[in-house]
């Protein structure tokens, strides 16, 4: 019984120390991870979203294009950039640049740090220029190309300026002995046969360049004022008193209207023109007055550009007003060979609006040639000269 017993106790020590848990043990370290296991597989595409809103029209046209830098008000479109191209697409490339007027500008200016020195182009007429400037202000046309003829000048060198001989016979002194020996001292005025006056008009003389004349120290009398004035144009003073003698002549219109012409709103017809044997090419000069009413050089055709005191006229008729006192005037003149009867056109006409108007001319030059001629050339002497 006693072993019963015994088996009963000891049973039941055993339920309860199995029954009763212990306190919990510290855990254990962290073992190493494990390999990262294969890539599952890929998941389907998911279905796209809906299409967003379309962003602004460009408009077109468009005020404003800046490439790299803001376009403004003047130059609406700018790029700043090291280069800009403009492609062909298939052939060719034009780049145009247009003007709404004859009198307008298209050109490409090059420019110093905003500063312009140089522009070809279009500017202020229809020929073709390049231009220089040291400033951006003051500018001077180093070449021109005539739109019509073609013939090419610069305006500011001596590449087409020689020293032409004058081929009137009288280097345009309007006196008989104009050879070699009449340096200083000429004689009486003769009417120059080169010239012809229209519609009544006549030739008269008006005064003479005195050699040694009194009004600038010398003792043979007093010039005249128009020619004072003249020679006051052309020289510094202390080369009036001793210069070459010439006359200077009048102009009177006369009560004929043929030929006429209408500039500033008034009929002016021609008084006088000069018609001889044609040149291919020619340059005229010659120095001109209103005296009373005014007087018109007119422009004759396409080929001939009018020049006042060096300065290019656009292609009309030049009005001379006597506000404007002398002008030095010079015709350049192209004929084309195969539409010229070897007479005409003629070299030069003068019109003049109202009967018994008056105007002066002197020192005629005829050279062969496009020349560039100084309007402070004065007298152009021909070959007598130096026979």
């Amino acid at each position: 019984m006693s072993e019963v017993v015994a088996h009963i106790v000891t049973s039941s020590v055993i339920e309860a120390v199995v029954a009763t848990p212990g306190p919990a043990g510290p855990a254990g370290p962290v073992g190493p991870q494990g390999p990262v296991g294969p890539p599952g597989p890929e998941g389907p595409v998911g279905a796209a979203g809906p299409q967003g809103p379309a962003g602004p029209a460009i408009p077109n046209p468009t005020p404003f294009v800046g490439v790299n830098k803001v376009a403004n008000t003047t130059a609406r479109f700018t790029v700043s950039a090291q280069e800009s191209l403009l492609d062909h697409e298939g052939t060719g490339h034009r780049l145009r640049i247009n003007k709404a007027a004859s009198a307008n500008t298209a050109a490409v200016v090059l420019q110093n740090a905003g500063s312009p020195r140089a522009e070809i182009g279009l500017s202020g007429d229809d020929d073709l220029r390049l231009k220089v400037s040291p400033d951006g202000a003051t500018w001077k046309d180093a070449l021109k190309i005539d739109r019509t003829s073609g013939a090419v000048a610069f305006p500011n060198s001596n590449l087409d300026a020689p020293s032409p001989l004058n081929l009137l016979p009288d280097a345009g002194r309007c006196a008989a002995n104009t050879d070699a020996a009449a340096v200083s001292v000429i004689g009486g005025f003769t009417t120059p046969g080169y010239l012809l006056p229209f519609n009544g008009a006549s030739i008269s003389a008006h005064a003479k360049m005195i050699y040694n004349n009194t009004t600038y120290g010398g003792t043979a009398g007093a010039l005249d004022a128009d020619v004072d004035a003249l020679m006051t144009k052309i020289r510094d003073a202390g080369y009036r008193r001793y210069h070459s003698e010439f006359w200077v002549a009048k102009l009177t219109k006369g009560n004929g209207t043929s030929l006429p012409t209408t500039v500033a709103g008034i009929p002016h017809y021609v008084s006088l023109y000069m018609r001889r044997l044609r040149l291919a090419t020619s340059t005229t000069h010659v120095y001109l007055r209103a005296k009373s009413g005014n007087l018109v050089v007119r422009w004759m055709h396409a080929g001939q550009t009018i020049y006042a005191n060096g300065v290019e006229q656009p292609k009309t008729d030049l009005l001379i007003t006597p506000a404007m006192g002398w002008i030095a005037v010079r015709l350049q003149d192209i004929v084309p060979l195969r539409t010229s009867f070897g007479y005409q056109p003629d070299y030069f006409y003068l019109s003049q609006a109202v009967a018994g108007d008056e105007a002066l001319f002197a020192l005629m030059a005829l050279s062969s040639g496009i020349n560039k001629i100084d309007p402070d050339i004065g007298l152009i002497p021909n070959i007598a000269a130096f026979s």
